[in-house]
């Protein structure tokens, strides 16, 4: 007789094996969670991204406050939500927004045509200048919507 104990002790290594795999941000030595490099389609994507605001904190660990204007311009709902949103600094390095910070979208999905806005924070390592691009991922992982910015 299989005990129920032991069931449940496999399922839940199965569901913690699958977790593990289907990760894909580290953290590096700095204590900050990075990303794979992701490839931005060229062209016009189909949500466009306006940044209407720019801060960074000036603490010991920096944090980019971005705001922004989404234009869905897909013919499907698209989810607006943190996991949703990273930002590409010019060597390559590529942050996810903070899952822990006060992320807002207004509304948190927009209907095809529609037009949101969004408040997305990322921790950098250390203080940063040069080109930021900011990326918006669909549900499957595909990349949405993209526009680049310069921090000064």
């Amino acid at each position: 007789m299989i005990r129920p104990h032991a069931i449940l002790a496999v399922f839940a290594l199965a569901v913690l094996g699958v977790c593990a795999c289907s990760s894909s941000s580290s953290t590096g030595a700095s204590g900050v969670s990075t990303l794979k490099p992701l490839a931005i389609p060229a062209g016009n994507l189909p949500v466009r991204l306006d940044i209407t605001q720019v801060k960074v904190s000036t603490g010991a660990t920096p944090v980019l406050l971005i705001g922004m204007q989404i234009t869905n311009g897909l013919k499907q709902m698209q989810l607006c939500d943190p996991s949703f949103f990273s930002i590409e600094l010019a060597d390559g390095t590529r942050l996810p927004a903070d899952q822990a910070a006060d992320n807002v979208c207004t509304p948190d999905s927009l209907d095809p045509k529609a037009t949101g806005s969004a408040t997305m924070y990322f921790d950098l390592a250390s203080a940063y200048t040069g080109k930021l691009t900011v990326i918006m991922e669909s549900s499957s992982g595909a990349v949405v919507g993209a526009t680049t910015t310069v921090l000064h």
